[in-house]
C-alpha cells in the first residue's frame, strides 16, 4: 500500500493525480511499493501512469516489470516515447531489453541507418536543431566512432557544449576517434577541468599529441595541421610502401600524398598515382619528389595558405627540426581562410570578436563598444573643427547644406580603398617597398580620377540647385558660382585624400606588425570626416577671401 502524509492512497486516487503529483509520489516511494502498485494496474492504466512520469522515472519503473509487461507497455507506446524510455536505461539494461524485444531493436537500427545514410554535415545540422532531450536520445543511438564524424562537422563551440552532454568516457572516445586537429579545436573550447578530464581518459600517445597541438597559437601553422598522415621510408620498395598505405589509409587525413623520410629526416613526397603505377622492384627514393615546398610548425597560417594556393598543393608538409610533424590540407586551409576573412570583416565593421546569432545583448554590446567609445572622441574633434570655422559658416550658411555630401563621399571612398588594401595585404600581394609604393600610387590615381569625375558632376548639380532654389543669393549677392566651386573642389580634394589615406593606414599598421584589418571601417570613416571637414571649410575660407 502507498501512503501520503500518513494516509493510504487508493489506486483511483493515484490515477487521478496530476503529472507533477505522480512524479513527486514516485520519487518518494520504495521499489517494493512501486512494484506492488504497477502490478495492480491494467495495460491502459499502466500506460497512462508512464506517460505522466519523467523519462528517467519511467526507466527506473520499467526495470521492475517482467518481460511480458515490458513488451506490452512498449508496444502500446508511440515509437518516439519508447525510444526515449529505452535510451534512459543503463547500457546493460538497454542491451538486454533490446535482445528481448526485437521489434524495437529493428526500429532503432532502421532509424540509425537513416541518419548514417546522410552526409555528416546534414546530420550535424539536425543535431543543432534538437533540444537537449532529443540530443540525448539521438546520441544514445550511435557509438563513439559514428558520433565522431558528426562532431567534426559541428561548430567547435557547439561541439564542445554537446560533448558535455555525453558521459565522460563516451566523450573521450568521441574525441579519440576524430582527426587530432579537429579534436584539439573542440578541446580548446572547453574549460580546463573538462579538458583535463577528457585527456586523462585517453591513451598516453593521443593525450601527448593533443596537449602539444593545444600549445600552438591560433595564427601558427601547428594549430591547423593534421598529424594523421602516411610516412614511408625512402629505402622502401614500392610493394612494401603499398602495404603501409593499405594498412594506414583508414586512419589518415589523405592518401593522395605520401611523405618520405630518411633517418627520420623529411626528404620528399610521393604522389599516390605514381606509387600504384610503379612496378616492383623500385626504391621509393627513385620515384619521389624531393622536398621543395613546406612550412614550419611556427610559421604564420597565412604563409601556409599562400603556398597551398600558389602552388596547388593538396597537402603541405609541416616540419619541426627537419622532421615532418604534420600536414596542412587544402580543406584545413580553406576553413582557416574563411575564419580569417570573417574576422577581417568583423574588424572592418568595428567589431572585436566573432558574430554569433544566439549571443546575449550584453555580449554584443561588449564587442561593439570599444571602437564606438574611441570614435566618440574622434567625432568630438569633428565638432571642434566645425566650430573653428564658425565665421565662415555665419558668412555663408548655405555651405552647411552640402556638408553631408562631402562627408558621405569621402567616407565611402576611404572605406573602399581600405577594403582593397586589406584584401591585397591578406593575399600577400603587397610584401615589399616597391609593391607598397605601386599600390599607394595606384590608389592615389584612382582617387584623383574619381574625384575629378564626381566633382564635375557635383558642380553642375550644385549650381542648378542653388539657381533654382535661390539659396546662392546671400545679402543680395549671387554666390552661386563661388559656392559651387567650393563644393566641387572640396569633393575633389577630400576624395583624393580619403583614397590615399584609406590605403596608407592599413599599410602602416601592417609595417608595425599589427593586423591591418584593425584599421576598421568606422575608424577610417571618422578620420576621413576630420580630413573632409578641414578640407571643405579651409577651401571655403580661401575662396571666400578671393
Amino acid at each position: 500500500m502507498i501512503k501520503k502524509d500518513g494516509v493510504i492512497l487508493t489506486k483511483f486516487e493515484i490515477l487521478n493525480m496530476s503529472d507533477d503529483e505522480i512524479k513527486d509520489l514516485f520519487d518518494n516511494i520504495t521499489d517494493d511499493e512501486r512494484v506492488e502498485f504497477l502490478n495492480s494496474l491494467s495495460e491502459e492504466e499502466m500506460l497512462a501512469v508512464f506517460e505522466k512520469l519523467d523519462t528517467d522515472q519511467a526507466a527506473e519503473a520499467l526495470v521492475v516489470l517482467d518481460d511480458e509487461e515490458i513488451s506490452k507497455l512498449i508496444n502500446d507506446m508511440s515509437f518516439d516515447e519508447s525510444v526515449a524510455l529505452i535510451n534512459e536505461l543503463e547500457e546493460e539494461e538497454r542491451d538486454e531489453l533490446l535482445k528481448e524485444h526485437q521489434d524495437i531493436s529493428i526500429k532503432l537500427n532502421n532509424l540509425k541507418q537513416d541518419f548514417l545514410m546522410l552526409h555528416p554535415k546534414d546530420v550535424a545540422d539536425k543535431i543543432d536543431a534538437m533540444d537537449e532531450d532529443e540530443r540525448e536520445q539521438f546520441f544514445n543511438l550511435f557509438n563513439a566512432e559514428e558520433l565522431a564524424e558528426f562532431f567534426a562537422c559541428l561548430d567547435e563551440e557547439d561541439a564542445a557544449k554537446y560533448l558535455q552532454e555525453l558521459s565522460d568516457n563516451k566523450a573521450s572516445d568521441v574525441l579519440e576517434n576524430m582527426y587530432t586537429s579537429d579534436a584539439v579545436d573542440i578541446i580548446n573550447e572547453l574549460d580546463e577541468d573538462d579538458k583535463d578530464t577528457y585527456l586523462e581518459l585517453m591513451d598516453d600517445d593521443t593525450k601527448d599529441e593533443m596537449e602539444e597541438l593545444s600549445e600552438y597559437a591560433d595564427d601558427e601553422v601547428g594549430s591547423i595541421m593534421d598529424t594523421d598522415f602516411i610516412e614511408i621510408n625512402a629505402d622502401m620498395d614500392v610493394k612494401e610502401a603499398m602495404k603501409v598505405l593499405v594498412s594506414e589509409a583508414p586512419d589518415v587525413a589523405t592518401i593522395n600524398t605520401l611523405f618520405v623520410v630518411d633517418n627520420d629526416k623529411f626528404v620528399g613526397t610521393l604522389d599516390f598515382r605514381r606509387l600504384i603505377i610503379t612496378k616492383s622492384p623500385c626504391k621509393i627514393r627513385d620515384i619521389m619528389d624531393e622536398v621543395d615546398k613546406y612550412c614550419l610548425d611556427t610559421d604564420n597560417t597565412e604563409y601556409a595558405i599562400k603556398l597551398i594556393n600558389d602552388y596547388d598543393i593538396y597537402a603541405l608538409p609541416v616540419l619541426k627540426d627537419e622532421k615532418i610533424v604534420g600536414i596542412v590540407t587544402i580543406d584545413s586551409s580553406l576553413e582557416t581562410l574563411s575564419d580569417e576573412q570573417e574576422e577581417d570583416y568583423n574588424q572592418l565593421a568595428g567589431l572585436t570578436g566573432e558574430h554569433e546569432e544566439d549571443e546575449t545583448v550584453i555580449s554584443k554590446v561588449r564587442r561593439r563598444m570599444p571602437w564606438l567609445a574611441i570614435l566618440i572622441f574622434l567625432d568630438l574633434v569633428v565638432c571642434l573643427l566645425i566650430s573653428a570655422f564658425e565665421g565662415v559658416i555665419n558668412e555663408l550658411t548655405v555651405l552647411v547644406l552640402f556638408q553631408p555630401v562631402i562627408l558621405g563621399l569621402s567616407g565611402n571612398v576611404g572605406t573602399q580603398s581600405l577594403a582593397v588594401c586589406v584584401r591585397s595585404l591578406a593575399n600577400n600581394e603587397i610584401t615589399n617597398h616597391k609593391q607598397r609604393l605601386k599600390h599607394i600610387l595606384s590608389e592615389l590615381r584612382n582617387g584623383l580620377t574619381l574625384g575629378l569625375i564626381i566633382s564635375v558632376l557635383t558642380f553642375g548639380v550644385c549650381f542648378a540647385f542653388l539657381k533654382i532654389s535661390g539659396s546662392g543669393i546671400v545679402n543680395g549677392i549671387d554666390n552661386t558660382l563661388r559656392i559651387s566651386l567650393i563644393v566641387s573642389s572640396s569633393i575633389l580634394a577630400s576624395i583624393t585624400i580619403s583614397s590615399l589615406f584609406g590605403c596608407l593606414m592599413p599599410i602602416a599598421f601592417n609595417s608595425m606588425h599589427i593586423d591591418p584589418a584593425a584599421a576598421s571601417g568606422p575608424f577610417i570613416t571618422t578620420i576621413n570626416d576630420v580630413l573632409a571637414i578641414t578640407t571643405y571649410f579651409t577651401l571655403a575660407s580661401i575662396l571666400l577671401a578671393i
